[in-house]
């Protein structure tokens, strides 16, 4: 319940409708998962996440003179990477709206405007806009929509079950422009529609973002300025760590080196050389290394971000390489990293591995000094 109120609590905003020109309700929902650990999250990375819903219910407001309170307009969007992927660029994003079946002509098109100015890239190429009726309702983070007979999407709170690894935060935030949303889960998730070259449905997932948008009259979400969320977001900061370790650490993905570290970076761990950097320098040791222990796991235990550092705690699980007549030792070892990241990638790690208890478990003895 806690981490539950943390991650409601992150995405609020100090903004209020008050003063807005335009204001409602707002749903989401992507094929991967927004509240979850870095491990999930890893395991979704091009496989998930390339299509999501969107929807907004307008309460009261207008847009560019055009009054359009009571009226809804949806959006089905397909892109070329996961949504939220610090390290790849799933934009221009391919759409469907549904415009509300009530809205005038002049209406829809004030509609498709603010959907545009809301979603930004996510809607780049519009390929149809189709009236539909629309229903959107929301009561805290229940939300259901139908949208015509394309779109269905209905979510629920997140409870303790929701909890599966620990380590959840709101891992990638919403989609379009909010001042606040509470994470849930997706009871229904469904296009049915044509025109994305696709369909899909994804129940039962933690992908989901229900709250509200304000916009107010003299402020336009393109006039302010949109932070990098690898130099703002901790998120961002631990998914690249995180992948750095399993991936590249640990499943020995050392074509990976290039996009995760920057090519100064540097080993400031003590021993280590002054004079190496770049990523060969890391690329050469995997290799070295991968010669004692061909096989590898490295299990994330803890990530704490906090400005341009992460701290990793980490348990590292290997094999040494055995021969026909003497198999491989098993060893299980701990430890502690600090990275400090910089323009998206690693740029220098400090670390510390219990090199002793590893010795100890390939069985070496400690002989004291003579």
């Amino acid at each position: 319940m806690k981490a539950f109120l943390l991650a409601a609590l992150t995405l609020a905003s100090t903004a209020g409708p008050a003063l807005a020109a335009i204001s409602g309700d707002y749903v989401e929902a992507r094929t991967s998962d927004v509240y979850t650990g870095p491990c999930f999250a890893n395991s979704e990375v091009n496989l998930a996440g390339r299509e999501a819903v969107v929807a907004w219910h307008v309460r009261a407001g207008s847009w560019q003179g055009v009054a359009v309170g009571g009226l809804s307009v949806a959006a089905a969007v397909r892109v070329h990477a996961t949504l939220g992927d610090p390290f790849a660029d799933p934009y221009p994003g391919k759409a469907v709206i549904l415009v509300d079946e009530r809205a005038t002509p002049e209406q829809r098109e004030a509609l498709v405007g603010f959907a545009h100015e809301m979603a930004g890239g996510l809607l780049a190429e519009v390929v149809a806009v189709r009236p539909a009726p629309i229903q959107l309702e929301v009561k805290g983070a229940a939300a259901t929509l139908r949208a015509g007979d394309v779109i269905d999407l209905q979510t629920r709170g997140l409870n303790h079950h929701d909890h599966l690894c620990g380590n959840e935060e709101v891992y990638y935030p919403p989609l379009t422009h909010v001042v606040e949303a509470v994470p849930a889960v997706t009871l229904e998730h469904a296009f049915r529609g044509e025109g994305l070259g696709m369909t899909w449905s994804s129940a039962g997932k933690r992908s989901a973002f229900v709250g509200r948008f304000a916009l107010p009259a003299a402020v336009q979400p393109t006039d302010k300025p949109q932070p990098d969320p690898l130099e703002t977001n901790p998120s961002a900061n631990k998914a690249l760590v995180s992948r750095y370790l399993t991936d590249v650490l640990g499943a020995g993905h050392l074509d990976l080196l290039d996009q995760l570290l920057a090519p100064d970076f540097v080993d400031s761990s003590p021993g280590t050389p002054k004079d190496a950097h770049g990523p060969e320098v890391i690329r050469t040791a995997q290799q070295r290394a991968r010669d004692i222990f061909p096989e590898v796991e490295y299990k994330v235990d803890d990530l704490i971000a906090e400005g341009d550092k992460v701290v990793a705690r980490y348990t590292v699980r290997a094999t040494s390489r055995g021969s026909e007549s003497s198999p491989g030792k098993p060893i299980e070892v701990t430890g502690i990293t600090i990275f400090r990241i910089a323009d998206g990638k690693i740029r220098e790690a400090w670390i510390v591995n219990d090199q002793i208890e590893m010795f100890l478990q390939l069985g070496y003895t400690l002989q004291p000094p003579q």
